[in-house]
């Protein structure tokens, strides 16, 4: 919204935080605004925990005002392949609380 470009990475394989070095800079991406993930494999997964890297955080990081996490997309398949190999990237949901799945 707003008519700000949107940064939306589809992916984040095991080379990820490497290209994200190399592109973003390169192209102007300051923020990602959401990720996609086609699968669960290596190639597409093995770079996600790499993706906290792309959140603004300095010394001071408890006084910065609170950043939404990053949206990601997957299938039922991949979400519960995520929980298995990265439990701490994934909100454990509240009793009664629903996974919202698309």
């Amino acid at each position: 919204g707003g008519g700000r470009v949107k940064h939306v990475v589809i992916d984040t394989g095991k080379t990820f935080k490497r290209a994200a070095c190399r592109f973003f800079p390169m192209h102007g991406v300051r923020n990602v605004d959401a990720v996609i993930l086609t699968h669960e494999h290596a190639d597409a997964i093995l770079g996600l925990d790499d993706m906290r890297e792309t959140k603004p955080w300095g010394k001071n990081w408890r006084e910065m005002p609170k950043i939404p996490p990053t949206p990601v997309y997957c299938s039922k398949e991949t979400y519960a392949h995520i929980e298995r190999v990265f439990p701490y990237l994934v909100k454990k949901p509240q009793k009664g609380e629903v996974v919202r799945m698309v």
